[in-house]
This record gives C-alpha cells, structure tokens and sequence, in this order.
C-alpha cells in the first residue's frame, strides 16, 4: 500500500490514551508480512510497546509512538475518518505522527526483505513516556549493534515553512514549592507574614532571572503553572503552594536548576525583614516534582555525525533544501538519546494543528519522505555493510 492508504488505516483507529493496543494490533501482523520478527515490552495487557527486527546486525532503529492526544472540541471533520481537503489530509494524529509511520511502513514495504532495520513504536508518549521509559530500562539489551535512532516524528516541522532535521531538544522538569508565612489576625495584618505575597515575590524573582542560552537549542524557559493559597478567616494566609515549569538547555540539568531555585528561595528569605518569631516560623522550600518517570535531560546530535551528513545530502537531493532545527520542548527522543545514548534525529512529513483541532498532513509529504526514507535506509544499510567487511 501507499503511504495515505497505510494513513487512512491508522486515522481510523482510536489510538487516544490507553488504546495504543489497536494500533499494535494493526502493526504485528503488517510487521510480520514484512519479514520481521516481533517482540513485545508490555506495561499490562493492554498497552504494549512494538520490538521489530529483521536482516543481520541491523544498525539503526526507527521510531514511532502509536498514541494521540484526546479529540478536542473544534473538529470540522470526523476526526477518525482521513479526509483531504486539496493537499491537506484531516484526522486525528495524521501529523503527530501516524503520518510519519504511514510513510515509513511504505518505505519499508519498498525495500528488500533482507535489509537489517529495526523498528521501534511505543505507546504513552503524548503524556508521561511509560513506553519509552518502560523500552530504555528493561530491554536495552534489544539495542545491542544499534548505532542511531531515526525518528518520523514531524516534531518541529510541524511549524516550519519546509524539509526539517531536529538535531536535537530542551529538557524540562516541573517543581514545586511550598511557602510558609506567619499568620495574623487581618486587623492587625503588620504582624503577619502572607505567604502569598512571599509567594508573589518568588515568582517575579524567577521570572525576572536570565535564562541560560544554548548555541543550538537556544534560551531555556519556565512559567508559573499552578499556585493556591486561601484564608477564609480574618487571618493572614500562612501557607501556599506553586508549581514551576522549567524548559533548560545544556548544561543544565534538572538537578542544577533545583539548586539554582533553592538559592534564589534562601536569598528571598535572607532579604526580607522579619522577627526573631516570624523568622522562626517562615520557610521556602523548593524539590522536583515526584512523578513514576525521571525527567528528561536535553540532547544535541552532531551534525558531523555520518548518519546526520548522510540525511542531509539526501534531503537536499530530494527536497531541494533542509532546514537544521532543535526542538523547544522534549519527546521520547529524549530518553533514546540519553538514557540508551544514541545519536538520534527527527524527519517527519510536513503538517499542522497537532494537538489541535483540525489536524493535518501534506499528502505531496508522505510520497516525498516515502521515497526519502526508503533512499535513507538503503544507503545507510549499504554503507555500514560495506565498513563491516
């Protein structure tokens, strides 16, 4: 089949959270016609992440993640039904990224069946990355020859004007702080300490700090995402709670800005006057966020890399142009290229809206990065089978 047909069998899959099965259940068998032996990471019986591996000694993996985001309100066409409108194909995940898997699994149906190739689908990436987390961490040992990951992601193509090679991503990490004045009667306010406006305080510290700068992956980024503090009494509210959202670039870590965020907590507190009582009392304490999965640290791929030189030759050939991008924001690449320590890049067909409404993929795209990714895979076989012998 032909990429859009492979899109228009995906589209129609409800693939949202928690049903990633469906799409496994369409893959395995396609995979195995394919001539590749299947292996399965399961988290229960329902969500599964997809093994594949065909030929001898393969040495590069390619990578999709099977899930969508929820259907959100706005829809003008049936979000589950792929429908074109010119060049554009409609339906939900048709960007992110069942439009890069549909082109892929039509360039490997191209390709000769003895050509080494693994390929790689995990479920959960939209939300918390237990597919991907649950892959690096008990079946490294699948990845054994492997060299580079290439993943059909459009990632940031999404937003650019053409052919685009993500080299690489931000990390992020969410913290939270806890703020504990000193109450007081509302009448008598002076006495008290609101941790609200402690709060209020922290907040414009962190937001008026310089954000470190990356020669690739540009200016870090953070925003206040929660914060609740109440008094339904006469009295000066005591405690509150916020939580902060951090995007950082090499080298930074989520470690280092913790500790960056504790020093601007324990200055806040030296400067502000208080007590010998309220001192006693008042406190700013600040930690990561606990959630079941590390967060992701950020990553560069060299652009000397072979594969990389490689794709991009190809891109020039048959796009007639590439752009080199890194992404704002993190994705399952993140942990393939820390945790697992693989150079890994990003090239997905153009499209749009992903994580909205109205979702959509270039159908030119799909027959372009098809015959893209069958010439990649070909040349990158041959190549690391010629330095073999």
């Amino acid at each position: 089949m032909n990429a859009q047909q492979y899109l228009r069998d995906l589209v129609g899959i409800d693939s949202t959270r928690g049903n990633e099965s469906a799409v496994a259940d369409y893959l395995e068998p396609l995979l195995v016609q394919l001539g590749f032996s299947i292996e399965t990471c399961p988290a229960n019986a329902a969500r599964r992440n997809i093994l594949a591996s065909r030929g001898v000694n393969p040495t590069l993996c390619c990578y999709g993640h099977m899930d969508t985001v929820p259907v959100y309100s706005g829809w003008h066409t049936d979000p589950f039904t792929l429908t074109a409108r010119g060049d554009k194909l409609h339906g939900l995940g048709a960007c992110d990224m069942k439009g890069g898997i549909s082109a892929l699994l039509a360039a490997v149906e191209q390709l000769p069946a003895n050509l080494p190739l693994k390929l790689l689908f995990c479920y959960d990436e939209e939300y918390d990355s237990d597919g991907a987390w649950l892959v690096a961490q008990e079946r490294a040992d699948w990845f054994r020859g492997v060299t580079h990951l290439l993943s059909v992601e459009a990632g940031t193509v999404a937003t650019a004007t053409g052919p685009t090679i993500t080299l690489g991503r931000r990390g992020r990490a969410r913290y939270e702080a806890t703020i504990a004045g000193f109450s007081a009667h509302g009448g008598t306010n002076e006495r008290g300490v609101s941790a609200i406006s402690l709060a209020s305080q922290l907040t414009a510290r962190l937001e008026s700090s310089p954000m470190p700068t990356h020669p690739q992956l540009g200016t870090g980024s953070q925003f206040v995402a929660r914060i609740i503090s109440e008094n339904s009494g006469l009295s000066v509210p005591d405690r509150c709670d916020l939580e902060v959202e951090r995007h950082f670039v090499a080298p930074e870590t989520a470690a280092s800005v913790l500790a960056r965020y504790q020093a601007t907590c324990n200055q806040l507190l030296k400067e502000t006057p208080l007590t010998p009582e309220q001192r006693a009392q008042v406190s700013i304490s600040i930690r990561l966020k606990a959630r079941t999965n590390p967060y992701m640290e950020s990553y560069v791929t060299s652009p000397r890399d072979p594969f990389v030189q490689l794709a991009q030759r190809l891109m020039q050939k048959q796009l007639e142009s590439v752009v080199v991008a890194y992404g704002r924001s993190v994705a399952d690449e993140n942990i393939m290229a820390n945790t697992l320590g693989l150079p890994t890049i990003v090239i997905g067909p153009r499209g749009g809206n992903e994580h909205s409404p109205n979702e959509w993929t270039s159908a030119s795209n799909l027959t372009r990065y098809t015959n893209l990714y069958r010439c990649l895979l070909t040349e990158w076989a041959q190549a690391t089978t010629r330095a073999s012998l």
